[in-house]
C-alpha cells in the first residue's frame, strides 16, 4: 500500500526510513534540509517499508531543473507502485541501477534512461599536479576576449552566445585553461552545499582534447571544493563512456540513473 507523507512528517520519519532503505546522499540532503519542498511516498508491507519515492520541488531555475526532481529507492516490487503515484506530466527521476530493468519492463513507453549521477567523496580528491597550475579561476577580467571557444560551436560564436557565456562566468565559479588567449577548456562549480555540491559545464575544444586539460580543470575544482563540501556530484550521459571513464579516474563513482518521463507518460492516471 502506497502512503503519502508531507513536509515535517517525512523529515521525522527519515531516521526510520534510512535504517531500512539505501538512501542516496542527495536524497538525504533534500529531505533533511528542505522538508517543506518534498513529497514523500512509501510502500508498506506487513508493517515494514519496502520502498520510498521522494519528489523535490526546487522552484524554477533555468540553469538546473525545469521539472520536479525525484528519487526512488527500495525493492524491485515496490518501484512500479511508487511511480504510479506520480501526478506530473514531466519529471526527472533518479533510481538505483538495480531498478533499471524492472522499470523498463513496467513502463516500456514512458521511461527513458538518460544520465548517470556520479559522486566523489572529497576526502580522497586527486593531488594537484604541476600541470594543474595552468588552470585559472575565470572572471570578467581574465575571460575578456577569450570566450570564443574554438570548436564551441560549428560556427563562430555570435554576440548572443558570447553574452550567455559571459553571464555564466559571472554567475558561477568557473575554472578554465587559456591557450594563445583563447579559452580552450572549462568547468564550473554549479552549486555549493556543505554536504553535496554540484559540478559540471565541462567542455574542451575539439582540437585540444587528449592533452589532459579536462583532468586538470576537474582536479582544481575538486581541490577547491573540498574546503566546503563532503561530496561533489555531476551528471553524465549514460552512453558517454569516454567522459564516465575520465570522471572515474578522478574519483567519481556512479550512484544512480536519471530517468526522464515524457509528456505521453503512462504514469499519469
Amino acid at each position: 500500500m502506497v502512503e503519502r507523507l508531507v513536509g515535517e512528517y517525512g523529515k521525522k520519519l527519515y531516521p526510520y526510513l534510512s535504517s531500512q532503505l539505501p538512501f542516496t546522499a542527495n536524497m538525504i540532503h533534500a529531505v533533511t534540509t528542505f522538508p517543506e519542498r518534498c513529497e514523500t511516498f512509501v510502500v508498506r508491507e506487513d508493517d515494514s517499508i519496502s520502498g520510498c519515492l521522494i519528489i523535490f520541488h526546487s522552484g524554477y531555475n533555468p540553469h538546473i531543473w525545469h521539472d520536479p526532481l525525484a528519487w526512488i529507492t527500495g525493492s524491485e516490487e515496490s518501484a512500479p507502485a511508487l511511480l504510479r503515484s506520480i501526478k506530473y506530466e514531466k519529471i526527472t527521476i533518479q533510481a538505483p541501477f538495480k531498478l533499471e530493468e524492472d522499470l523498463k519492463i513496467a513502463f516500456p513507453d514512458s521511461i527513458h534512461f538518460r544520465e548517470n549521477l556520479m559522486l566523489n567523496k572529497l576526502d580522497h580528491t586527486p593531488e594537484i599536479t604541476s600541470t594543474d597550475q595552468r588552470v585559472l579561476k575565470l572572471d570578467r577580467n581574465n575571460a575578456e576576449g577569450s570566450l570564443n571557444l574554438a570548436g564551441y560551436s560549428e560556427r563562430p560564436a555570435d554576440a548572443e552566445v558570447l553574452a550567455r557565456e559571459a553571464r555564466f562566468i559571472n554567475e558561477r565559479l568557473v575554472y578554465g585553461i587559456l591557450h594563445d588567449g583563447l579559452l580552450v577548456s572549462r568547468g564550473a562549480i554549479m552549486s555549493i552545499n556543505s554536504d553535496i555540491s554540484t559540478v559540471g559545464a565541462f567542455f574542451t575544444s575539439r582540437e585540444h582534447r587528449g592533452k589532459g586539460y579536462a583532468s586538470d580543470v576537474i582536479r582544481r575544482i575538486l581541490k577547491d571544493l573540498a574546503k566546503f563540501s563532503s561530496y561533489a556530484s555531476l551528471f553524465v550521459r549514460s552512453d558517454n563512456s569516454t567522459a564516465k571513464s575520465l570522471y572515474e579516474n578522478l574519483g567519481f563513482r556512479s550512484e544512480s540513473m536519471a530517468i526522464f518521463t515524457d509528456h505521453n507518460t503512462g504514469l499519469i492516471p
